[in-house]
């Protein structure tokens, strides 16, 4: 007994719950001292409708009759402080076969209740985003929540005692994004693995489609950019056909020029030949008048030399 007072919190009560003695670890771990709960009952540790309940009542029955309890416990310290207890409840019984007192033997182990009610909460909310399935070592279906058999289209049963494999025949197309976790026993082996999955089946198809869509819209930029770079290339051959037009059209108008200033020398030199002809007819007409005077007098002559 010196041993274990030593190791473990240690509280006496009468078979009525009243509390007799307790070891200094049990006063540490409650946070109460010695004279503060002697006298007093058990029921001061739990909560007024626990001790109220039928249930608690008849735990301080049988253990009034000599039987033995042993499990994890939540108990409330001083200040309203959560305690977790793995603990067991002794009856003492003397040679006449009647129960004297109680002795409790626990262990403090709230630190380990509260990191497994957090690693539990973590789960449950796990399990309420995401699609979870348990798998044995050799890849057969233990369980699987209500958003992987949703995912999945399965009822449980259908799964249950099946193998992995069966999720890879070709019937639907289902995408998930997963993540495939050992589970480590106290030796540190697996002995079973946690699949947490999200289906993203909808994303994935949105993405093929996004997929589809660009390179139809990279096809079709190719075909309008060979399409621009011909019509670049006509318009460059155009604008060179235009250039070499204007520098045809220069030429004409030049040429023109030069057809418009000869016309003015021809209709200058034709003005200055009608001049000179009409210069002409006027001299042949004096000349013919002298001429004509000329006969006159030649015969006024030949009468004269005709009278001699």
């Amino acid at each position: 007994m010196t041993a274990l007072d030593r190791s473990l919190a240690v509280i006496e009560f009468t078979p009525g719950g009243e509390i007799l003695h307790a070891n200094e670890n049990f006063l540490k771990v409650i946070g109460y001292s010695l004279n503060e709960i002697k006298g007093k009952r058990h029921r001061m540790f739990i909560d007024p409708e626990q001790a109220a309940s039928t249930d608690y009542q008849g735990f301080w029955k049988r253990l009034a009759k000599g039987e033995f309890y042993a499990g994890e416990f939540l108990r409330i310290g001083k200040g309203h402080r959560q305690v977790w207890l793995e603990a067991t409840y002794n009856p003492v019984i003397d040679p006449s076969g009647h129960v004297v007192r109680i002795i409790k033997l626990a262990a403090d182990v709230t630190e380990r209740k509260l990191r497994a009610a957090d690693a539990q909460g973590q789960i449950a909310a796990i399990s309420q985003s995401q699609a979870v399935i348990h798998f044995d070592m050799d890849g057969t279906i233990l369980e699987a929540n209500e958003n992987f058999l949703s995912a999945m289209g399965y009822r449980l049963e259908e799964i249950q005692g099946r193998h992995h494999s069966m999720f890879v025949a070709p019937e639907e197309e289902v995408w998930i994004q997963a993540t495939y976790t050992p589970i480590l026993d106290a030796s540190g082996k697996p002995f079973k693995v946690v699949k947490f999955a999200t289906d993203v089946t909808e994303a994935v198809r949105l993405r093929m489609q996004r997929q589809a869509i660009q390179t139809e819209i990279a096809a079709e930029l190719d075909r309008i950019t060979t399409q621009l770079e011909q019509a670049t290339h006509e318009a460059s051959s155009a604008s060179s056909a235009a250039s070499q037009t204007a520098g045809n059209v220069q030429s004409v108008a030049a040429a023109s020029e030069e057809l418009a200033a000869s016309v003015e020398e021809i209709r200058r030199q034709v003005y200055d030949s009608t001049e000179l002809a009409q210069t002409a007819a006027r001299e042949s007409v004096r000349t013919n008048d002298i001429v004509t005077g000329l006969a006159n007098a030649a015969q006024k002559i030949g009468d004269v030399v005709a009278l001699i």
